[in-house]
Formats: C-alpha cells, sequence, structure tokens
C-alpha cells in the first residue's frame, strides 16, 4: 500500500500525551498534517503508514502537548525595574499604572515579540493575555511570531474600592463605555492570526471595577461565547480593602453578587478561605495561579492560598508567569516546579500534591481556562499540532526512570530543543524560525530605555556600579 504523505513526522520518543487515559508510550511518534495531528502512536506503526517531508528523530527525548501559560502580560513595565520591597498595589499605583499608560503601539509591538521569543524558547505554544492596550500591534506581533493566544484589551470603570489608586489619565471609562470597548474589541481581535488568536473579556480586577462590570463581563463572556479574565484575592490588602467596603471577601463578594461562572477564570486568587473554596466549586469558576510572582511580590502564596483543595475539588487550575516584572520569567517549567513543591511545605505534608498534578495544570487545564480545551492542550488525533521536544540526554536529566518527575522537578526551559505550534515549527533545534532574535532584543532594549526616560524614572542598584 502507498503511505500517506504528511508534513511532519516525529518518531522514537517517549511521548507524553496528556490525553483523556493519560497514556504514555515508549518508542512513540506523531504526525502531523497541517494545522493538525492525525497520528500518535508507536514508531513502528507510524513507518509502515506514513511518509513525512519533515521527520524529526527524537531518540531518548520527550514529546509532549506545548505549555500553556495561562497569565502572561503583554502590556510589561521593562525587566528588573520594579523596586523591591514594595507590595502589589503600591507597585501597581506608583509605577506600572503610568508605565502602561506611557507605552505606544510600537512599544507594545517589540514587546509582544520578544515576550514571545522567551515562551517559544520555554515551550509555551499557547497564552493567555490579561489587558494591552494597542491591539492591533499587538495582533500583528502574534500574526508573526505564530503564537497561539487568548486575549482582549485593558479596562476599568475604576468603580471598585481600589479606584482611588486608578489614575485619571489612563482610560476613564463608565461600566456602559468598558461593556461597549469590550465586545468591540472581541470582535477585532477574534479569529485573527489565522484563527490562533481568540477573543475574551477582560478586566483588571483588584478592586478597580464595580458590582456592576464585574457581573456585566461574566453576561458578555456568555453572549460572546467566550471567557472573561480579571485578578482577584491577590493580595491580604486586597481582602481587607473589600471588606471594608462591603463586609465581604473579594471571591465571597464575586459569588453574592453573580459574577462567577464556568467562564470566568481568576488570577492568582491567594487569598481565600475554605468556604470560598466551596463558592469556586459550586460555580465551576476556573483558576491560575501564578506562583513564581506571588512569592516575589510576597502575596502569601504559601499561607492563604488554597490550591490543593481547589485542585482536589475538581476546579481548572492553570499556571501562568504573570509579567516580566513579577516572575521575571516566562518558564512554565519554573511555575510547574513551585506549584507541586511550594503546596506540600506550606502544610507539612507530601500527599497533598504529585508530579503529575504540575503537568495537567501545565497542559491540559490551561489550555481549558484559556478557552483552547478540546483543541490544544493534549496530543490526540484531530488536537491541533502544538508540540514540543524536551531533551532528556543531559546531564541534569539523567539517568531517566520516570519522564513525568524527570520534567516537573528537573527539567527549565532551556530543555526544550523544537515547538511547535500549529503545525509550523517555530523553534527548530533551539533556532526561532518566525522572530529575528537579535533585532527584537535590540528594540526591546532601546524601547525600555526610552520608557524610563519619558517616565524619569531611576532603577535602584542596591551595590555600586564603578
Amino acid at each position: 500500500m502507498a503511505k500517506e504523505r504528511v508534513d511532519v513526522a516525529i518518531t522514537n520518543a517517549f511521548v507524553i500525551t496528556m490525553n483523556d487515559d493519560r497514556h504514555m508510550i515508549a518508542d512513540g511518534a506523531i504526525a502531523v498534517q497541517r494545522e493538525n495531528i492525525i497520528f500518535v502512536g508507536k514508531s513502528a506503526e507510524l513507518d509502515a503508514r506514513y511518509d513525512a517531508a519533515r521527520k524529526i528523530d527524537a531518540r531518548g527525548n520527550v514529546v509532549m502537548p506545548g505549555l500553556v501559560n495561562a497569565h502572561r502580560h503583554m502590556l510589561a513595565t521593562p525587566r528588573g525595574t520594579l523596586k523591591e520591597g514594595h507590595t502589589t498595589l503600591e507597585n501597581l499605583s506608583t509605577y506600572i499604572y503610568p508605565a502602561f499608560a506611557a507605552l505606544t503601539g510600537e512599544d507594545n509591538y517589540w514587546n509582544t515579540l520578544g515576550s514571545c521569543a522567551e515562551m517559544i524558547r520555554n515551550g509555551t505554544t499557547c497564552f493567555q493575555e490579561p489587558g494591552v492596550t494597542h491591539l492591533e500591534n499587538v495582533v500583528r506581533a502574534l500574526d508573526e511570531t505564530g503564537m497561539r493566544c487568548t486575549m482582549g484589551p485593558w479596562a476599568w470603570d475604576q468603580g471598585g474600592p481600589n479606584a482611588g489608586q486608578c489614575p485619571d489619565y489612563f482610560h476613564k471609562m463608565s461600566t456602559e463605555e468598558c461593556l461597549r470597548h469590550l465586545e468591540e474589541s472581541f470582535h477585532r481581535v477574534d479569529g485573527q492570526a489565522g484563527g490562533r488568536i481568540k477573543g475574551a473579556v477582560t478586566i483588571e480586577g483588584v478592586g478597580t471595577c464595580s458590582d456592576a462590570l464585574n457581573v456585566g463581563v461574566r453576561e458578555l463572556a456568555d453572549k460572546l461565547g467566550t471567557i472573561t479574565v480579571q485578578h482577584k484575592a491577590t493580595s491580604v490588602q486586597e481582602v481587607k480593602n473589600e471588606l471594608n467596603a462591603f463586609g465581604h471577601r473579594p471571591l465571597e463578594h464575586m459569588y453574592r453578587i453573580g459574577a462567577l461562572g464556568p467562564n470566568v477564570l481568576l488570577n492568582h486568587m491567594t487569598a481565600l478561605e475554605e468556604f470560598e473554596v466551596d463558592m469556586v466549586v459550586e460555580t465551576g469558576t476556573m483558576v491560575c495561579h501564578n506562583p513564581s510572582s506571588a512569592l516575589k511580590l510576597s502575596k502569601g502564596v504559601t499561607q492563604t492560598g488554597k490550591y490543593p483543595e481547589l485542585y482536589r475539588a475538581g476546579v481548572t487550575v492553570a499556571l501562568g508567569t504573570d509579567a516580566a516584572n513579577a516572575s521575571n520569567h516566562s518558564d512554565i517549567f519554573r511555575s510547574m516546579y513551585l506549584a507541586v513543591l511550594l503546596h506540600r511545605d506550606a502544610r507539612i505534608d507530601p500527599t497533598v500534591t504529585h508530579a503529575e498534578m504540575g503537568l495537567e495544570m501545565g497542559t491540559r487545564n490551561g489550555a481549558k481556562a484559556v478557552g483552547w480545551g478540546g483543541f490544544t492542550g493534549m496530543l490526540a488525533p484531530g488536537y491541533k499540532a502544538d508540540v514540543i521536544i524536551i531533551d532528556t540526554n543531559r546531564p541534569d536529566m539523567q539517568p531517566s526512570f520516570n519522564p513525568v518527575q524527570d520534567i516537573v522537578y528537573s527539567a527549565n526551559g532551556s530543555c526544550v530543543t523544537h515547538t511547535i505550534i500549529n503545525g509550523r515549527v517555530v523553534m527548530d533545534n533551539r533556532r526561532l524560525t518566525t522572530i529575528d532574535e537579535e533585532r527584537t532584543l535590540a528594540e526591546c532594549r532601546e524601547r525600555s530605555r526610552q520608557l524610563l526616560k519619558r517616565l524619569d524614572y531611576q532603577v535602584e542598584l542596591r551595590w555600586p556600579v564603578l
């Protein structure tokens, strides 16, 4: 029989499918035709059935679904410029909001290219952007990079208990204007980049949005068939502010006003009580855990976070890295590591998490949380070909007897050799194929210098430079 022609075949790998049965295949292979996976199985069967225009021998390596970063800002301040010793709310009002307002369209274009370069190098194939300015510039960059994304515009009505920290000069909108802006922006971005971009209803949160807006965005997401995203229960201070304003904690207040639901994705959620876990479960609300930014900004993630409880209760818990100045990295491998290990120590209980939990958060759960469930997050025929190859033939990955533990506890983004998104090889043996990395880094450096100059902002160095 004549063999079927396919675009890409990856053979001789240990394949972690993340399918519904969590099958793993020794000496496994996958075949890709255009943007879809058409075969997952043994290498011998693939060789017997298919000829490939591009064949990648992944002997001794791991092949798995691309990672999903469920919370990654393209709207970002220059890495390494955030002052140490400040809380989240202090940083927002004194530096982050003014910087966001000062970014130009071209700044956002180059920032997006740089952020995507980092994510592709670290094996991320899909991400959620929780609110940008200059939508067209970001979409243009995403189209060029080949990334998969769910995104929406920066939006708030400055009507919540933390409204006083919002600068009037930065996107001042009424509730009605905000909802109209969100709907119009959804239609502008949804389906762009060859269908790799999904629109989302994104608001800032952290106490900057009115009750009418919190309920309105859930209703709008229902109408549009998408997700709505915001930052919520991000710190003990936010909890105190909402208790003073409403007599209820942030998540509890969302529950009481009817703002929660299965299409709601809440970022951070570091400050919860046990009874609020039940509210998340009851409503089907989804959660994104950002462990490294929580640690850097002292959000109380190990003391007031309830991620193991949420996960065990069946909540879709995804992983993110937040902004360039929050985690200071976009490596979901590091997020998996922290998400699994932090809570064991906090509970003094080695049974509350396991390595498989981290891998699920970084793949299947992430895809569902950002609105791409059923399309990506697993390797199965009919799914989009979002695939990464992990080099395990390195001292930090050998000897290898448990590939899942190796990935969660030992790997990092530099272990990824190939990143494939929508069937396109966007990183080939550590070489980016869609982004001019040298020019992108140079542009990002210069634009960051100019932004800091416009803000008259001085970066603090604790040690003297000679």
